[in-house]
């Protein structure tokens, strides 16, 4: 199984990897894109070579902090906008390549409103988790993949 992860946290990254290999095996392929920005310029990559499973963290950074950096841009301020991780899977929803493959949301922070819009308005490919409760993260892999 080849797996994205979407996750801008170095522990949490280490912690995945591990937890996903020791669940689904050390065959498991799993490649780690860490900021909303690194997303969207691999998109066209994804698109001809796409994972199985994306696991987004919905609070992603736009981009790592450094000189001459790309600055958000306009339409991703987080006045109105989306959170990151949102934004990352409406990308792979707008694709008729990735909009089928299988993506599991999660997020250490806990907004009731942000559970209200994933129960209205996600497809049926998307699970929305909370972060800290990795069986939950591993029961929405097997719901969404078939693994067992």
């Amino acid at each position: 199984m080849r797996i994205t992860l979407v996750e801008d946290d170095h522990l949490q990254v280490e912690l995945m990897v591990r937890s996903l290999r020791q669940a689904l095996g050390s065959e498991v392929e799993i490649e780690v894109v860490r900021t909303e920005e690194a997303f969207r310029d691999g998109f066209i990559t994804m698109q001809s070579n796409p994972p199985e499973l994306f696991i987004i963290d919905i609070m992603l950074r736009w981009t790592d902090p450094q000189v001459n950096m790309t600055i958000l841009p306009a339409e991703f301020s987080w006045k109105d906008a989306e959170p990151p991780g949102f934004r990352c899977q409406e990308l792979l929803a707008s694709n008729s390549t990735t909009r089928d493959i299988p993506v599991v949301l999660y997020s250490a922070f806990h907004d009731s409103n942000w559970k209200l819009k994933v129960r209205r308005s996600l497809p049926p490919t998307v699970v929305y988790v909370p972060k800290d409760d990795l069986k939950l993260v591993l029961d929405a892999i097997r719901k969404l993949t078939g693994w067992s």
